[in-house]
């Protein structure tokens, strides 16, 4: 539950800076930047595949982001090092009918930074005290 409630919160922080950037550059003349999140399939430095969520057709479909020198990344120091597996939020523009990524960012947490790994002594001691069994 902590996972996901932070992944969104990081999608949500994430998205909120690249927006804010990407209307800065907006009014400097560059395209509408365009949003996916997904989980990374393969990674070189010509491109990127992640398997994201497609809410038309309501699967998961994977869709390929190419890469150019404007590219910009972050959590890694190329494209290629970002390994399969990995959650990413891209930022792209269509061109020529292709989705070229301008900003892609690698989810920085670790996948159980958020898990719940406390024991009874990171707890305050009245932490159960109002409990009761169908809360547990």
């Amino acid at each position: 539950m902590f996972k996901v409630i932070g992944r969104v919160c990081f999608g949500i922080i994430l998205a909120g800076g690249f927006a804010l950037n990407a209307c800065a550059q907006d009014t400097e003349g560059t395209k509408d930047l365009q949003a996916a999140f997904g989980s990374v399939v393969k990674a070189s430095a010509a491109g990127i595949v992640i398997s994201q969520y497609n809410s038309e057709q309501e699967t998961d479909q994977e869709v390929t982001y190419t890469v150019d020198p404007q590219t910009h990344i972050e959590g890694a120091a190329s494209v290629a090092e970002i390994a399969a597996g990995e959650e990413v939020e891209i930022l792209y523009e269509e061109m020529g009918g292709s989705k070229v990524a301008r900003f892609i960012s690698k989810e920085l947490l670790p996948d159980d930074a958020m898990g719940g790994d406390y024991t009874d002594e990171d707890m305050p001691d009245n932490t159960m005290s109002n409990a009761t069994e169908q809360d547990l």
